[in-house]
């Protein structure tokens, strides 16, 4: 049998971010099992924060499977995809990886008062970036 290795307990350095909105892209989707219900699954969102000085912290956050026009995850894919989903549409899940975002990100404290974690309670549409005129443009200015 090998020898598996002595491991030391870190001390946990985790830093929520501040309550803020976010610039960033989805890096993951997953299919994980819910804790919450036997036998259930869920969907894992990662994020990955882009600028400023929490560029390419890592946040997640989950979604049930639910397809309902209410639920989160078509929202998500609705801010995600920059057009709305129509009912019998097809979602591939797949081409939501890479897509950028806007997260709406709150730091909430955790029950047994150890600390703060972050929430990402909505998605945003990313930010339009200013287009630079044209030469020989009439209207630039």
């Amino acid at each position: 049998m090998a020898q598996l290795p002595t491991l030391k307990v870190s001390q946990g350095n985790y830093e929520p971010l501040p309550t803020d909105v976010y610039n960033a892209t989805l890096t993951a989707l997953e299919v994980v099992s819910n804790p919450h219900e036997e036998g259930g699954q869920q969907l894992q969102w990662t994020f990955t924060v882009h600028g400023g000085q929490y560029d390419g912290r890592t946040l997640r956050c989950y979604t049930s499977l639910s397809t309902s026009p209410k639920s989160k995850l078509v929202n998500y894919a609705t801010v995600l995809l920059g057009k709305p989903l129509q009912p019998n549409d097809e979602l591939d899940l797949n081409a939501l990886i890479g897509k950028p975002c806007r997260l709406v990100v709150k730091q909430e404290p955790k029950r047994d008062g150890s600390g703060h974690y972050n929430r990402i309670e909505s998605l945003l549409p990313p930010q339009a970036t200013p287009t630079q005129p044209t030469a020989g443009d009439p209207f630039a200015q």
